[in-house]
């Protein structure tokens, strides 16, 4: 769901810094070009390292921190403040992280809510009355961000939730920064009895058990006793838009369409953090040909980050072809935001998209390379959704048929499907935990009746499902 606050007179029409945009421009060329690279070595032998010297060092954490297990939920009068921790730095990491502050604000109104943002994903929260702190920080190694640590611990959280599985030494000594006398709560590990002296609680489900937004809502219902149990209607982002930029996206999407001669559109995001995702040129080409000359009213908006405007514009521009047209965005999200809730349909390469889809109640297509198992911790929720990716092992998104796509489209077009899919392919499954039509029941009902979730038993690596084991 995507709300509309009055409009703010003060907020700076200027999202971000040219400092900070220059920042997210080179990141995104870095993370663009270290996806088509193997990894380096000195990484790897560094977690060989780290591995060996673990135990070592988690037996001199057990001397410094004194994390007693949580046995019984805390009494909400008693939370004054709840710190969240997101999975990271990107914009799909805030989208699912959303959720959980909406969740804190809903059933906690009395409690403070504060989170760590970065350049890239900071403008989601701009006009978000639900989040009453924001603590900027870079990449988790950068000594910038002790600062930030330092304040947050100043505001005096006694809750930290902690959404990042990985680094969980990191995150965990994060958390006991902030919070050392505290509750500290987090997902767990193969290792979860090793990282349990960091946190008071480790809900015991694998990281790949659900979608994340489920997940954090999970870890805050097991902490604290709630008047209500949380439902499923409540784990989808709701991004909250402000008015100024909600009329002018607006009204440049409905002249573009009279300019184009059509009446509604889909919305084709072309790029994605990791190129082995992004379709390809001449799939896109080919698919967009047969689109316009199938629907008569219909258009295409192609969208990028604006780091990568120029170049995908210039090549949609160079096709010519009806109807269909690069948009551009700026750096201010909620554009984005709009772009995707305006639309018939969204089709992505990128999990921020397919989650800011999923807050506009909108259809997606989510294209992916290679993979065995859909990674269920980043998929649509509660939207008509396909999952797709080439049937051939170590492919990327490009050898995916246009014949697929334009199936997939058709049938959510056409309303043929709608469930949320939990598994790849034009015949996926729909497990209930995902759907819409589950959306009041309690979210602990749904994971009971899902046969999705996995935990980890007492000193097992692998986890299994919950019915081979009791889970606390």
């Amino acid at each position: 769901m995507i709300h509309t606050p009055p409009d703010d007179p003060s907020t700076e029409s200027k999202i971000l810094s040219d400092r900070e945009r220059v920042y997210i421009e080179r990141y995104t060329k870095q993370m663009r070009k270290k996806q088509r690279a193997s990894e380096p070595i000195w990484h790897t032998a560094g977690r060989w390292i780290e591995g060996i010297n673990r135990r070592a060092i988690y037996r001199f954490f057990r001397l410094i921190f004194q994390n007693d297990e949580l046995t019984s939920r805390l009494d909400p009068s008693k939370v004054q403040g709840v710190f969240v921790i997101p999975f990271g730095g990107a914009i799909g990491d805030m989208l699912v992280a959303i959720p959980l502050f909406h969740a804190i604000k809903r059933h906690l109104p009395h409690c403070k809510v504060g989170t760590f943002v970065t350049e890239r994903n900071k403008s989601l929260l701009r006009t978000d009355p639900n989040v009453d702190e924001v603590f900027a920080v870079r990449d988790k190694r950068s000594f910038k961000n002790i600062r930030e640590i330092i304040r947050a611990r100043r505001s005096g959280y006694d809750v930290v939730i902690n959404m990042h599985i990985h680094g969980m030494t990191e995150y965990g000594l994060i958390a006991n920064a902030i919070s050392p006398r505290g509750t500290k709560v987090s997902w767990t590990h193969a290792r979860g009895k090793l990282y349990r002296t960091l946190f008071n609680k480790l809900i015991p489900y694998d990281r790949d058990s659900m979608q994340e937004a489920q997940m954090g809502l999970l870890m805050l219902e097991s902490i604290i006793s709630m008047e209500r149990p949380i439902e499923q209607w409540e784990t989808r982002p709701s991004v909250v838009i402000s008015e100024d930029t909600r009329k002018s996206v607006t009204k440049k999407i409905r002249d573009t369409l009279n300019g184009l001669g059509a009446s509604w559109y889909i919305h084709f995001n072309l790029q994605a953090r990791n190129p082995q995702r992004e379709w390809g040129l001449d799939n896109v080409v080919n698919f967009t040909k047969r689109f316009v000359e199938y629907y008569a009213y219909g258009a295409i908006f192609f969208s990028a980050s604006p780091i990568m405007r120029l170049s995908i514009e210039k090549r949609i521009e160079e096709l010519a072809l009806p109807r269909a047209i690069f948009f551009p965005t700026s750096f201010d999200l909620h554009e984005v935001a709009v772009l995707t809730g305006n639309s018939k349909l969204v089709i992505t390469p990128d999990t921020a998209i397919t989650h800011l889809a999923s807050a506009s109640h909108r259809p997606v297509i989510v294209l992916h390379p290679s993979v065995p198992n859909l990674s269920l911790e980043w998929t649509a929720l509660q939207v008509p959704s396909f999952n797709l990716a080439p049937s051939s092992p170590e492919m990327s998104a490009s050898a995916i048929p246009v014949d697929e796509v334009w199936e997939a489209m058709c049938r959510l077009m056409e309303q043929e499907w709608s469930s949320t899919s939990t598994t790849i392919g034009l015949n996926p499954e729909a497990d209930v935990l995902f759907q819409q039509s589950n959306e009041t029941e309690s979210l602990t009902s749904l994971i009971d009746r899902s046969h999705v979730p996995r935990v980890f038993e007492k000193d097992r690596k692998v986890s299994v499902a919950p019915s081979t084991v009791q889970v606390s």
